[in-house]
């Protein structure tokens, strides 16, 4: 409870209070002795200093000391909302810089992702534009040589035409004909193949790779009256056919086809796809070597082992007849067996083979 006393009101109050005390002071005088008086009359006084003092102190509390608490609270308080405001900043600053990198972050990424996946949309085109520029091209070579062969065919087909009739002529094949084309010797080049393996010396004839020049060939040595024809073929199914022919025409006895499967080999320190050589291991003194597999998709140089492999079983004189000559990589293995020595070149009825005859 706070004691609240007017300054008037506590002036009045100690008068009173002096009044009644020197009144009091006087009946008692009157009848007592001096000392008393003197005591009484200094209570009297003390009592109102008292009541002085209690009125000035509490004048200087409420003059001097709730300001100061005032001041104190109000700066108290001023101080803590400011701190809070630095504070509640800090923190939102914090904040606002944290979900601004995240949102930056999230935002960048699908971008980056977008970024990468249109480059390599672009290299996707790129690449297909460059396919497709390499498949034009590949089919516009393959046209071309389509067309060459075609001239060439046209051009000679007269040529290949009474080829193919003296072949027929010569041979008196029967009945069922094989069929000439695809891979087989055209009739040209069976024609001069038959030339060859028809002359006297001719005993030994070896083909690489079987088919239809494998019944005529077997067909004109019968009518020569003398000589072995040893076919090497790689296919189960050729060779299977080829055997049907020779047994349907009466030429199993002259003509034998040999399985001999691809394999990797060592030809001076290369490696190549050829024929099984355990195949041509008892062939010995080879009078004309017909050279027309393996195909040249087995491998680059495919027919490249003949000559190396076979070089110390030919005969003295005897005559390679290589196939697809008119062909670049043919045309580099003619090159390298001439380099390997023992080869001269002779001359050919037929543009699409080689003639060589090994010179010891």
């Amino acid at each position: 409870m706070k004691l609240r006393i007017g300054r008037r009101k506590a002036l009045a109050g100690g008068f009173s209070v002096l009044a009644i005390g020197l009144a009091l002071a006087g009946w008692y005088l009157g009848g007592t002795d001096a000392l008393l008086a003197v005591v009484l009359a200094a209570v009297v006084i003390g009592a109102a200093l008292v009541i002085n003092v209690v009125v000035r102190v509490e004048r200087r509390l409420r003059s001097g000391l709730y300001p100061a608490i005032s001041q104190n609270l109000e700066a108290f308080a001023q101080r803590t909302r400011t701190e809070l405001k630095e504070d509640m900043g800090e923190s939102m600053l914090a904040m606002e810089q944290t979900l601004s990198h995240e949102v930056d972050r999230k935002l960048q990424r699908p971008g980056e992702q977008a970024e990468a996946l249109l480059r390599a949309i672009n290299a996707g085109y790129t690449r297909m534009e460059l396919e497709q520029t390499r498949r034009l091209k590949g089919l516009r070579q393959t046209l071309e040589r389509v067309d060459r062969t075609m001239n060439r065919q046209f051009k000679h087909s007269p040529a290949e035409i009474d080829a193919l009739l003296q072949v027929h002529r010569r041979t008196a094949l029967g009945d069922p004909l094989p069929l000439m084309g695809g891979w087989a010797l055209t009739p040209r080049g069976l024609l001069q193949a038959i030339d060859l393996v028809t002359q006297s010396h001719v005993s030994l004839v070896v083909e690489c790779g079987s088919g239809t020049s494998t019944l005529f060939i077997a067909r004109a040595l019968e009518l020569k009256g003398s000589g072995k024809l040893i076919a090497l073929e790689h296919s189960a199914e050729y060779l299977a056919r080829t055997e049907r022919g020779l047994q349907e025409h009466g030429l199993s006895e002259i003509a034998e086809v040999r399985f001999a499967p691809l394999e990797q080999i060592d030809v001076d320190g290369m490696e190549y796809v050829w024929y099984d050589v355990s195949t041509i291991a008892d062939l010995q003194k080879i009078d004309v070597l017909i050279v027309d597999g393996p195909p040249g998709t087995t491998g680059y140089w495919a027919r490249y082992p003949a000559y190396p492999l076979l070089r110390e079983r030919l005969s003295p004189g005897s005559v390679i007849v290589f196939d697809d000559a008119q062909r670049s990589e043919e045309k580099e293995i003619v090159d390298a067996w001439r380099e390997l020595g023992g080869l001269s070149p002779l001359p050919s009825s037929s543009n699409d083979q080689a003639i060589l005859r090994k010179e010891s």
